[in-house]
């Protein structure tokens, strides 16, 4: 299930075969399994994560849909407010920043029933390199240059979504799902 698309992890979550929790228990596990090494995530956020696919799990149950993202987990970018986690933006100023409001694309995305498994490491205020005590996310493939291996975050194939998310302008959200590690 790791290396399901979106699609296919919604369309098994709304066929019940597969649920909400089950495959955010996998995506946590995983996570804790890889993470050590790749350095992908700055933030998981387990509990909230879990809370979020009961709760989705519960309402699919009992008949509700949200939409295609409904149950399906996905990472944040350090770059993302959230009110359940930190956001540092890969900057040591903000490294105990708790905003008290999450950003609009968050919401918008959970109202949808996305899952939020935690937030992905990022170059310094999103630029171009990391701020040095930012462990630099690795590519398990051993492929170019740690900036070079960003737009995977190493651990994680992002896929690209369109969503119209903010007062009807087109805007690109990253979707992640987990690839190979070497042997």
């Amino acid at each position: 299930m790791y290396f399901e698309t979106i699609l296919n992890i919604a369309k098994a979550i709304k066929s019940k075969a597969l649920t909400p929790v089950e495959i955010t228990e996998a995506m946590l596990a995983r996570i804790n399994e890889i993470d050590s090494y790749s350095s992908a995530y700055i933030t998981v956020t387990t509990e909230h994560a879990l809370a979020q696919a009961k709760k989705s799990e519960a309402e699919i149950v009992a008949g509700q849909w949200r939409g295609l993202l409904n149950g399906v987990p996905i990472g944040l970018k350090d770059i993302i407010n959230t009110d359940f986690a930190k956001t540092t933006a890969g900057t040591e100023i903000h490294r105990n920043y708790h905003p008290t409001y999450s950003a609009t694309v968050v919401e918008r995305l959970e109202t949808q029933g996305a899952i939020s498994l935690g937030k992905l490491t990022t170059t310094e205020q999103a630029f171009s390199d990391h701020h040095p005590s930012v462990t630099v996310p690795r590519n398990p493939r051993g492929e170019g240059s740690p900036a070079a291996a960003l737009p995977r975050v190493s651990v994680w194939r992002p896929q690209m979504v369109w969503l119209s998310v903010l007062w009807g302008r087109t805007q690109v959200v990253r979707f992640v799902r987990p690839t190979v590690l070497p042997a």
